[in-house]
């Protein structure tokens, strides 16, 4: 399957940022809340496994939500069934926190937005379609 770059996120983060639809005609300066204004938005590559591992679809990349023998460690190394297994897997980056590792886009962060891209719904339906292309080529 070829990825579509454009649906990677601009700055460091896995993730953009969409205004709330019960803010859409609100100025953020009424609001003043960062999070309450604003929704994240995961990049259509970055998903929770359901095993305690963050996966990078795009660099076919895991991470480990929490290392040190944590819940996060113990169903990762369950599913893996060895620490050398697991270990194959890890690749101990900050993907687990949406920290980018694949560099696409990784300059181009926009200040006014806290360094996150603001998307419209556009560009939101076509995130929610290539998660639905995902699911239905089996990229998990």
């Amino acid at each position: 399957m070829k990825f579509d770059k454009s649906l990677i996120p601009r700055g460091e983060y896995c993730y953009f940022i969409k205004i709330r639809n019960e803010y859409k005609n609100v100025d953020f300066d009424d609001v003043k809340n960062f999070w309450k204004y604003y929704e994240g938005v995961n990049c259509p590559y970055w998903s929770d496994t359901g095993f305690g591992m963050a996966h990078c679809k795009y660099l076919n990349q895991y991470s480990i939500f929490e290392y040190s023998k944590s819940d996060g460690y113990n169903k990762a190394l369950k599913y893996f069934g060895s620490e050398e297994e697991l270990e194959k897997h890890h690749t101990y980056s900050l993907l687990f926190d949406r920290i980018k590792s694949c560099g696409i886009n990784h300059d181009e962060d926009d200040e006014n937005t806290g360094g996150f891209e603001e998307i419209d719904d556009t560009k939101y339906q076509r995130i929610l379609d290539e998660n639905k292309t995902l699911a239905i080529v089996g990229i998990s």
